[in-house]
Formats: structure tokens, C-alpha cells, sequence
């Protein structure tokens, strides 16, 4: 078999599988070409819409239990409306949800599913109409109406998107409500001579969301193709790739004629478990969610406990379990409740040493591989892992949050610390993480003498920062404070000069520096290794560990750049602390150096 792969026919093949391979990466051989609805500027940061010429044999993946009378573009401003067929018996426990996406998803209106197969955008109104003589009521007359919503009525020219939920239609009191049949007209008190209309008063039914799960998406997509998204600069970068929807007509007929039957109620899970650090050591924090309202049950290493969750987030309850784990240990918990349970286990390692997770920012399966492998690529396991923020991608898709989200929580090598990125800021991250000491999403705990602060730069006000370091500062017993953050103050790229990045760092630095014992400054957001002594103090931006995105430093002339490397490939942070020393070093996926340095001193 010597030499069998330097023979003629080999080459041969080898030649012709290189040149199918060009031609599949030569754009000019493309079939399909997007059009794009305006010419978008360098500086365009919005919404981009283009359209494609699609084959007239293209597979198309049909909803499986509803459906839009049109297709509802961009520009669409009037009532919407659809059909429905084999939801029963859950129908009147589901509600369509339209969103019209532009710079984010707004939620507009959300449907009741009919008895005659129907849906369209509609609200209801409770009216209670007072009568009476000198401001003393004698008699009210109680009524439901309904009345159409138009969509997109300011014309913000935004896709609209329709997705099946379960929802519950319930009176102010809790009491359900039949959108088919309103209940009657209500007249209480009696007809008193001179008495004259007064006021009235108006009840808006709001339906009330049972489950962020999506049971069914009523935009039919392309099966076999996929549009993305590049930005060309100094080179390209991808931004987004996705589904092509159809824009043609679909009716009941298109839909399968026996999709899988809804249970009437949602089907209830317990997801997204996660354990956290908590105040101090040998305290950690499990945070999961579950759809249903019931208590849940936590067996945590054979010590039991009720818990109770909350509604943080519409769609979902959030539980908070504190557990006592002291270091050293490996643990193993099982939450059980309404006939559902998770099992899950961790390590709980007794060192000093901290792995630092720049930008995880989970997109899809490959990003949350790539997680995976890099919460256990130390040998051993660090005692934490701190993510700095954007833990997943999607701030508007409530799909794609949900999946990413679940992605992200799937393991935990080791207890895992957040701080609150730009893609977290939906009020998702509250309610999917345990925060210790928190005030919103600015929290702080002590690990190891470490004390950790943690500042959602999102928020820029200052002076709010500034009083919560003061209080983590004063309440707190620790050799070293570190204070993370997502957006860098000192980075090497153009978002350094943005307004938002401007007033934290002239609001903060010198605060920092000359008011607090403060020996470190992690962030991430730039998804590449940057970091200065810059005035003084070091300022650390941690590169992204999983690669969802790279980004290109295009700042390098400002006078704090001491270090940048924007090499296209994972990198993690490894920090060794000791008494006298913080040792930050920095590798690539394959494990070779690329930086470090260090901070003397400590508290």
C-alpha cells in the first residue's frame, strides 16, 4: 500500500475534489442572489431586508397548525389575521403572537385562537359605566366589547413575525375569560330619577403568557437555503445567518393533516439549571426556571429543600436555591416538580485559580461545543469560571434567546459567575442567574479573599456605580478587589470613542484609581485580547472563549494601547492568585501562550 497516495489516480481525484471546491467558494458560481431592499450606508446600523429570486421547486417547511391570510411584509399596516386547525383541546389556552421586528422585536398584539378557525389582531375591554345624583352612585352597567388592533399603525416599517404560545385570557380577578363568548351585560343598582352618566372606567384584557416555549411559527421557511449577512471592512466579518422565509400565499391545505397533538396545558419542564458562586465561600446558588407555578423540590447532596420560584421574566417562574458545598468536593443536585425533574453534577475545586471567559455569546451548537470544551480545558478545573457577559447572542429573537440560553446552561465543570453583557440586556438575565448582593444586575461576592464586583455597563450612571463599588468595598472582608464589567474603558477599538464607553470611563477612572483599593479591572465586549496600565491601574479585556465572533481592534493609535492581539481563534484567561501576586495568562484554544502579565500588591 506504500505510496498510495502519490499515484496518478489519486492526484487525479485530489485535483478534482480541490477545484469542486473553489467553485463551491466562488460567489460568482452562486444560483441566488439577494437583493437588498436600499442601498445600506458604511455607518447603517439597523434592520437589513432583501429578497430573493427562490426556485419554483424549493422545499418549503410549512407551520404545522397555523397560518397568516398573506404574507405580511415589511411595509404592512392594517389588521392581520389567520387560520387555525387541530389545536384542539388546547385552543383556548393558545394565543398568536405578533411581533413586528426593526431595531428590536416589539411584541404587538397577541390573538385569540376562534372557535370558527380563525384569528386576527383584536383587543377586549371590560367597561363599567357609573350613574348617579351629587357624586353618590346609584346604578353600574358592566360590559365586554372587542375591537380590531392595526398592526404597524406608525408605519415603522417592520417584518412581522407570528408565533403560537400558550397563553390564558383572565379577568382582573383571575377568572377565565372565553374570548367567543364575552361575558353578558351586568346592571347593578336601580334607575333613580335625575340620575346622570358619571364616569366609567376600562378594563383591558391582557392575556397572560403560560410558557416562553414557541409551540409553532406561522412564516413557512425555505428548507434547503440560507441567507447571511457579511460586513466588509478591512476584511469580511459575518453578522448573521438565517432561514429564508416565504413570502408567498399559504392556506390550511399546505399545513400537515395530523401534526402531533398539544396537551391542552403546556408540558411542563424545569431547564436552564446553573450553579453559581454565592456571598462568600462554601455558599453557592442554583439558579433554573420552569414554566409551571408549583413548587419545586432540590435534593443538593442529600440535603433537601422547598423552593419557591418567582415570576421574573412573563412565561416562565425563576427559582433560587442557596446551598451549603464547602470546596473540595464534587456534587450532584436533583430538581424534581410537577411530575418533572433535572439531574445535574459539578466540581467544586479547592484553589485559587480562575479561568476568565471572554464574550461566550452562544449562537448555535457549534459556539456552545466550543463552551464546552473550554470550561474543561484546565487541568485541574479552576475554582470559577467568570463569564464577562453576553453569555448569548440573540437580544431580540425570543426563539433563539430560549434555545442559547439552554445551550449555555447545559454543563457546569465548575460554579459559574455572569456579569451582564449588551446581548443580556433584556430582563432574560435576571431571570436566569443568581446574583449575590444585588442591586439590579450589579452584584458582588467574596471568593478566596477575592472580592468580585460586578457593574452592568449597560446602566451608565455613574454615580450609582460608584456608591455600589463604596458598599461591596465597606461590607466586605478580602485580600484583593477585581471589578468586572462588560464594555471596556480602555479598549483599542472605535467603540472606546462611543458616548456610551466615553462617560463610563470619565465617570469611573479616576474613582477608581485614587478612591478604591481596586487592583484590576476585567471586561470583555471587544471579543479580543487588549489590556493597559493605563492610569495606573491595570484595565484587562478579556478575548471571546468560544469564537461566535471575532472582531478587528481599529483603535490601535490611542495612547493606553500596551498590548492588543486580535488573532482570529479562542483564547481564555487563566488568573492564579496568592497573597501577594495576580498572575493573568493568556492562551489560545490550543493552549499555546499568548500573554502574560501580572499585578503586585493586594489589600
Amino acid at each position: 500500500m506504500a505510496g498510495i497516495f502519490n499515484d496518478e489516480t489519486y492526484k487525479a481525484a485530489s485535483e478534482k475534489a480541490i477545484a469542486f471546491i473553489k467553485r463551491q467558494l466562488n460567489v460568482n458560481n452562486y444560483t441566488l442572489f439577494p437583493t437588498l431592499d436600499e442601498q445600506y450606508a458604511d455607518d447603517y446600523t439597523g434592520r437589513v431586508i432583501g429578497h430573493v429570486d427562490m426556485p419554483s421547486d424549493a422545499k418549503i417547511n410549512y407551520p404545522n397548525y397555523f397560518c397568516c391570510d398573506e404574507f405580511y411584509d415589511e411595509k404592512y399596516v392594517g389588521i392581520c389575521s389567520g387560520k387555525h386547525q387541530n389545536t384542539w383541546p388546547a385552543t383556548k389556552n393558545l394565543g398568536v403572537e405578533i411581533t413586528t421586528h426593526t431595531d428590536q422585536s416589539y411584541r404587538s398584539n397577541v390573538c385569540a385562537l376562534h372557535n370558527d378557525g380563525t384569528w386576527h389582531s383584536e383587543m377586549y375591554y371590560k367597561e363599567t359605566d357609573y350613574y348617579g345624583i351629587d357624586g353618590e352612585v346609584t346604578k353600574t352597567i358592566t360590559y365586554w366589547y372587542r375591537q380590531d388592533v392595526i398592526i404597524n399603525e406608525k408605519g415603522s416599517n417592520g417584518t412581522k413575525g407570528f408565533t403560537l404560545k400558550y397563553y390564558k385570557w383572565l379577568d382582573e380577578d383571575g377568572t377565565e375569560i372565553d374570548v367567543d363568548n364575552l361575558p353578558e351585560t351586568v346592571v347593578e343598582g336601580e334607575e333613580v330619577f335625575g340620575a346622570t352618566f358619571m364616569y366609567a372606567k376600562t378594563y383591558t384584557l391582557r392575556p397572560k403568557l403560560m410558557d416562553d416555549t414557541i409551540v409553532d411559527d406561522a412564516l413557512p421557511r425555505y428548507a434547503d437555503y440560507d441567507t447571511t449577512l457579511y460586513v466588509y471592512a478591512d476584511v469580511e466579518y459575518l453578522t448573521l445567518s438565517q432561514s429564508i422565509i416565504f413570502d408567498g400565499t399559504v392556506s390550511l391545505n399546505d399545513l400537515p393533516s395530523n401534526p402531533p397533538r398539544l396537551s391542552e396545558e403546556p408540558v411542563p419542564f424545569i431547564r436552564d439549571a446553573i450553579v453559581q458562586p454565592y456571598k462568600s465561600n462554601d455558599e453557592l446558588i442554583i439558579t433554573w426556571i420552569s414554566n409551571f407555578t408549583d413548587a419545586c423540590e432540590i435534593d443538593f447532596n442529600g440535603q433537601k429543600q422547598t423552593v419557591f420560584g418567582e415570576s421574573i421574566v412573563s412565561g416562565y417562574q425563576t427559582y433560587h436555591a442557596i446551598v451549603n458545598a464547602p470546596m473540595g468536593s464534587s456534587y450532584s443536585y436533583t430538581i424534581n416538580g410537577n411530575g418533572v425533574s433535572v439531574t445535574k453534577s459539578f466540581e467544586y475545586i479547592d484553589n485559587n485559580r480562575y479561568l476568565l471567559a471572554g464574550d461566550p455569546q452562544i449562537i448555535a451548537a457549534d459556539s456552545a461545543e466550543m463552551w464546552y470544551k473550554v470550561q474543561n480545558i484546565l487541568s485541574p478545573l479552576p475554582t470559577l469560571i467568570i463569564s464577562m457577559g453576553d453569555q448569548v447572542d440573540a437580544i431580540t429573537d425570543s426563539l433563539l434567546r430560549t434555545e442559547q440560553y439552554s445551550m449555555f446552561t447545559a454543563q457546569h465543570s465548575v460554579p459559574i459567575a455572569t456579569v451582564r453583557g449588551n446581548h443580556d440586556k433584556t430582563v432574560d438575565y435576571l431571570g436566569h442567574y443568581g446574583l449575590p448582593n444585588a442591586i439590579g444586575a450589579n452584584h458582588y461576592f467574596v471568593h478566596n479573599n477575592v472580592l468580585f464586583i460586578a457593574l452592568d455597563t449597560n446602566e451608565k450612571d455613574c454615580e450609582v456605580h460608584k456608591a455600589f463599588i463604596q458598599t461591596a468595598l465597606a461590607n466586605s472582608n478580602y485580600k484583593w478587589a477585581i471589578l468586572l464589567m462588560h464594555h471596556s474603558l480602555y479598549s483599542t477599538s472605535k467603540s472606546a470613542k462611543t458616548e456610551h464607553v466615553t462617560t463610563l470611563r470619565d465617570g469611573l477612572t479616576d474613582f477608581i484609581v485614587n478612591q478604591t483599593d481596586i487592583s484590576l479591572v476585567l471586561a470583555g465586549h471587544e471579543h479580543y485580547l487588549s489590556r493597559t496600565t493605563y492610569p495606573g491601574k491595570l484595565f484587562y479585556t478579556v478575548p471571546t472563549c468560544t469564537g461566535s465572533k471575532f472582531n478587528k481592534a481599529d483603535n490601535l493609535d490611542v495612547e493606553w494601547n500596551e498590548l492588543t492581539n486580535d488573532e482570529k481563534i479562542q483564547m481564555y484567561t487563566v488568573m492564579d492568585v496568592s497573597d501577594d501576586e495576580l498572575i493573568l495568562s493568556t492562551y489560545d484554544i490550543n493552549n499555546n501562550l499568548i500573554d502574560t502579565c501580572s499585578v503586585l500588591g493586594g489589600a
